[in-house]
């Protein structure tokens, strides 16, 4: 593809749009898919899942505000260093 000529600037940016779309509709379908497989393969009831996720949704939320908490901390020192 990297090969094609586009005789004007139009032609190739809608082209790369038509890609882009192509690619985002493509992985909505495959997540969409995959989610319906997920639902119907499942293990564990409903409510045990829900209940996991909220688990790992709180403790990856506690991960991430300490990891930029900590970045924060590690910019202004280097800040007041430069000083």
């Amino acid at each position: 593809m990297q090969n094609r000529i586009y005789y004007s600037r139009d032609a190739e940016m809608m082209a790369q749009r038509n890609r882009l779309l192509v690619a985002l509709f493509a992985a909505l379908v495959g997540g969409s898919i995959g989610a319906i497989m997920a639902l119907l393969f499942a293990e564990q009831r409903g409510e045990e899942v829900r209940g996991h996720l909220a688990d790992q949704s709180e403790t990856t939320f506690r991960k991430v505000r300490d990891g930029v908490e900590h970045f924060a901390k590690d910019v202004q020192k280097t800040v007041e260093h430069a000083r």
